[in-house]
């Protein structure tokens, strides 16, 4: 069976969850997917694909793709709440600081203006 990989940069494009009693470690499942690969240009009258949208000859973009292949699912523990908390900040953290900060500047404004009023009525 061929093993394909696709590396992502974005989240899974899906989540297994497996039961608490299940060992850690790396399972295999044998899958027989047909799957279509999307929609191309493709003239009629020839039935020749446009060179800008053939991805590439050993996965097609016409038609189906069908045969067996492997889906390889890691099972780790669960995250910790320290490891929750860094993913939660790598994802949203640097927009709350940019929140934060600009909240803080809008707040000293206010607060230098409250003290300049209080200061010409002393």
């Amino acid at each position: 069976m061929p093993d394909v990989s696709a590396e992502r940069i974005q989240p899974p494009l899906f989540k297994v969850e497996v039961s608490p009693q299940t060992p850690v470690g790396v399972y295999t499942i044998p899958e027989s997917p047909t799957t279509t690969p999307g929609t191309v240009t493709v003239d009629k009258v020839t039935g020749v694909v446009d060179p800008e949208f053939q991805v590439s000859k050993k996965y097609p973009t016409i038609g189906y793709v069908t045969g067996p292949a492997n889906l390889t699912i890691d099972v780790i523990p669960p995250l910790t709440l320290n490891e929750t908390f860094k993913a939660y900040w790598a994802t949203y953290g640097s927009d709350a600081a940019l929140l934060a900060s600009g909240a803080v500047g809008a707040f000293s404004a206010v607060f230098v203006d409250y003290l300049k009023d209080r200061q010409e009525y002393k």
